[in-house]
């Protein structure tokens, strides 16, 4: 969000989820709305929006689940997530559908939604990626046109006490398949960068849904080899395998102007 919010054509105010209240669907009724992480927005107020707002969404996870992900879901209660089918699923939907626009971080993202519920099909839906700020490509792309001279040696892996993250399993595999590895924790974005462009390989074994991994992203454009497991759900699509990476660049410089030319479609 904050690569939208800095790519920005118009003014635009910053309300946070939890901080939303009466007062500002007062001051804002007229205004076009963007809904990114919307999780502590309580459910008469999605209702509410839903019916009376024009407004758009940037999906990041998975909101019609009330773990946020099927997998912790099921870790959590024992059974599949079922939440799809209930209340919540319900107000999702609507709000899903009565949206202008529905952007989705990957295809297979949009597919789980689908499966939990089907009626997702009806809303305005658009696979926009993650997006990726101004200071991402100005560090990127010397890294990239120094990799011809670097010799890559070693792997890394996140190091998250989150759950999902896989962590645990990442170490697993790489010390199961012999491999000399590095943990990259509390680092500026641009040293993670640096340390992705001197290792010869990334892995990301998520343990949920992780729709559309930047790490992945940056380590393919970085020249690592890079392992997955099938929770990160972007590696299949047609921008990320192919072979030229000045395409790939170029593809996710554009995805900020391409939710722009939309979104300012709907501004009165």
């Amino acid at each position: 969000m904050d690569a939208l919010h800095k790519a920005s054509p118009v003014p635009f105010t910053v309300i946070r989820s939890q901080q939303l209240k009466n007062e500002h669907f007062k001051n804002y009724k007229d205004k076009h709305w963007i809904f990114g992480n919307f999780a502590g927005i309580h459910p008469q107020a999605i209702a509410y929006i839903s019916d009376h707002f024009s407004y758009s969404i940037y999906e990041h996870d998975y909101k019609f689940c009330n773990y946020r992900s099927i997998e912790k879901h099921r870790l959590e209660e024992g059974h599949d997530c079922d939440c799809g089918a209930g209340p919540r699923g319900e107000l999702i939907k609507k709000f899903f559908i009565n949206a202008k626009k529905v952007w989705w971080c990957s295809q297979g993202q949009l597919n789980r939604y689908i499966e939990h519920i089907p009626q997702i099909v009806e809303a305005n839906n658009e696979v926009l990626s993650a997006t990726f700020g101004e200071d991402f490509f100005e560090n990127v792309r010397p890294l990239i046109s120094s990799l011809p001279s670097i010799k890559k040696e070693g792997w890394v892996t996140l190091d998250s006490d989150s759950w999902i993250k896989g962590t645990e399993d990442a170490i697993s595999w790489l010390e199961s398949n012999g491999k000399q590895y590095k943990l990259l924790k509390n680092l500026s974005h641009k040293d993670m960068l640096a340390e992705l462009s001197r290792a010869e390989g990334f892995v990301c074994l998520p343990r949920g849904g992780d729709v559309s991994n930047r790490m992945v992203t940056e380590a393919k454009l970085l020249g690592c080899e890079v392992v997955h497991n099938e929770n990160v759900q972007h590696t299949s699509e047609e921008w990320l395998n192919n072979p030229d990476k000045q395409f790939i660049l170029n593809w996710l410089y554009g995805r900020r102007k391409v939710f722009w030319d939309q979104t300012t479609q709907f501004i009165k």
